[in-house]
């Protein structure tokens, strides 16, 4: 059996990934904890405006998954490496510029998009223009992370974000209790700014070939947009599920949101904890990809999906049995709790069929086979968007936000897998 596929050396990579991947949804669900304390509306502040960075941050951070790809897919070549970074790190950071300024001038209105006002807009708007402050800086770290990852390397990411998340964490018991949302707000710019210090320093000293900003011609900006285009608009079409998904629980009231917010944060929590194997799967099937090695493609996606079902079944069920108690957590407000309670069983669903989706996601990443995953989200989304609303009209309240997230996952999951039965790599 070769290393690449075995279980061991799919651990190194996906251990150190899942811990830093969990540390941004920790970092979140702590936010909601605290800031809980204040009340439904703060909660509801502060889950509606992170649904809106999220928005931004994942269809920008689609270059860091094609900057791992595209080098996963060429570690022979270390000039193209090298000019691939280079770009990433460029592109990056300017559109972290852009949708910063952009953002910032109408993050009122993007917010008012979602359904939110008076109390619930004031408070969103003011911890949202906070958190956009530290746009630029956390896309060109996690464009890093994806230079890193590219390069076989999952465990210096995990360092950073676990240094930032501690941080974040601190500053959060200090700054929350004196100045509620905004506290949290500027608490996450901070840590934001380390995780990119960190991340600019592992890059240089660590990276055995330094990037190349300017001059190489093997990592054209236009090939680095072609790879990163197609998972511009999947994740676009991705996010736009989610935000009719907020929409619809704004609509059933603050009760509702506050209990969707409570729920979102878990269910990226699991998301994230899963995704750390489809991380592993994405730099190590790039790496096979690039060797032309179709059987070590299979072997390693078996293995990965069932590492990922494993812990999604187990997250899944916990949720369903004790939900109600881990959301007691963050709020002890009776109807939020009995919203919860009622959605739990496709609420857990959604992450087990999720466990199938993220793992394909990897490996069509790694195969540089995004437009499939492209045209998957645009279908799932297509079918989601009417069905949620059919359902919110039948009058299922929040039940109808999950279970339609149930048919969404199920879709994102099984498309691929069937449309993996035929891939061959890049050398076949």
């Amino acid at each position: 059996m070769s290393k690449t596929t075995s279980f061991r050396h799919i651990n190194s990579l996906a251990i150190p990934s899942m811990l830093s991947g969990m540390a941004e949804p920790i970092i979140s669900l702590t936010d909601t904890a605290l800031v809980g304390k204040a009340g439904h509306v703060a909660i509801s502040a502060v889950g509606l405006s992170t649904s809106i960075l999220l928005v931004i941050i994942w269809v920008l951070a689609s270059i860091r998954s094609a900057t791992a790809s595209m080098i996963a897919n060429n570690l022979e070549d270390k000039g193209k490496t090298s000019a691939i970074a280079g770009r990433a790190l460029l592109l990056s950071a300017g559109l972290g510029i852009c949708f910063l300024l952009i953002g910032y001038v109408l993050s009122q209105q993007i917010i008012r998009l979602y359904g939110a006002e008076g109390e619930l807009l004031e408070a969103s708007t003011s911890y949202l223009k906070i958190r956009l402050l530290g746009l630029p800086l956390i896309l060109t770290a996690y464009t890093c992370f994806g230079i890193f990852k590219g390069h076989q390397n999952t465990l210096w990411a995990m360092i950073i974000t676990l240094i930032g998340g501690e941080i974040n964490l601190l500053l959060d018991y200090l700054w929350i209790p004196e100045f509620g949302i905004e506290g949290a707000g500027y608490a996450s710019l901070v840590s934001q700014a380390i995780i990119f210090l960190l991340a600019v320093l592992f890059l240089f000293r660590k990276i055995p070939s330094r990037p190349q900003l300017f001059g190489q011609k093997e990592g054209s900006i236009f090939e680095l947009l072609r790879v990163s285009g197609d998972l511009f608009i999947r994740t676009a079409s991705l996010n736009l599920a989610l935000f009719f998904a907020n929409r619809i629980a704004v609509s059933n009231g603050e009760y509702a949101i506050s209990a969707h917010t409570i729920l979102m944060n878990l269910w990226l929590f699991c998301s994230f904890f899963i995704d750390g194997y489809a991380n592993a799967g994405l730099a190590l099937v790039g790496k096979l990809n690039g060797e032309g090695d179709t059987l070590g493609i299979r072997l390693l996606a078996k293995k990965i999906m069932f590492a990922n079902f494993l812990i999604a079944s187990v997250l899944g069920l916990s949720y369903w049995l004790f939900g109600e108690t881990i959301a007691q957590i963050f709020t002890k407000e009776i109807n939020v709790l009995d919203q919860i309670s009622a959605v739990l069983p496709s609420f857990s669903l959604s992450i087990v069929l999720g466990s199938v989706a993220f793992t394909f996601d990897g490996i069509f990443i790694g195969l540089g086979n995004v437009r499939f995953l492209r045209n998957t989200l645009i279908l799932a989304t297509g079918i989601f968007i009417p069905l949620l609303y059919f359902l919110d009209w039948q009058g299922l309240g929040l039940s109808a936000v999950w279970v339609s997230m149930v048919v969404w996952v199920g879709i994102r999951g099984g498309v691929p897998w069937w449309g993996f039965e035929n891939i061959k790599s890049s050398k076949d």
